[in-house]
């Protein structure tokens, strides 16, 4: 579950913490920034002291990629990253994996080859469709073979993406 903490800034500059949680699975950018200005609106209403809250700053998040928040904002791009997720069979991690070694939002799913553990078990996957006698197979270095196919490929916490 994706969510963001800001705090009303100017009330945190002027010593008060005012502070909202946002959950942010299954919504868009444009509700999200509704979702905000209700609730500034709102501290305004019950505040009462002639100060109109218009700007925030992020206090803390979860389960978002940091390349996403700034320290006054999270980016659109993260609501497209969500979509994507919510229309994919992959899961997040997947999508967070891709994200983190530079794919683009578009490409991840085309790109992605799959989770391995270690080198072997990516090996064991690579020569799945070779033709190796059985007789060579208990001497067939998986292993080593894993890593020189490594090099067609990127790789983030065990998720490997074609390299291309």
């Amino acid at each position: 579950m994706s969510n963001i903490t800001y705090h009303s800034l100017s009330d945190y500059v002027g010593g008060k913490c005012i502070s909202k949680t946002f959950e942010l699975d299954h919504v868009t950018f444009e509700v999200h920034q509704e979702e905000i200005s209700e609730w500034l609106t709102s501290i305004t209403k019950e505040r009462k002291d002639g100060e109109i809250r218009e700007e925030w700053i992020v206090c803390d998040y979860e389960d978002i990629p940091h390349e996403y928040v700034g320290e006054y904002h999270i980016d659109e791009s993260f609501f497209h990253l969500m979509s994507a997720i919510d229309n994919s069979h992959y899961d997040a991690e997947v999508f967070h994996a891709g994200v983190s070694l530079g794919l683009s939002i578009e490409n991840i799913e085309d790109n992605y080859f799959g989770y391995f553990s270690d080198e072997t078990e990516l090996g064991e996957m690579c020569a799945d469709g070779l033709e190796i006698p059985d007789n060579i197979q208990p001497y067939f270095d998986y292993e080593a073979y894993g890593r020189a196919c490594s090099y067609d490929f990127m790789e983030s916490d065990g998720h490997y993406f074609f390299n291309h």
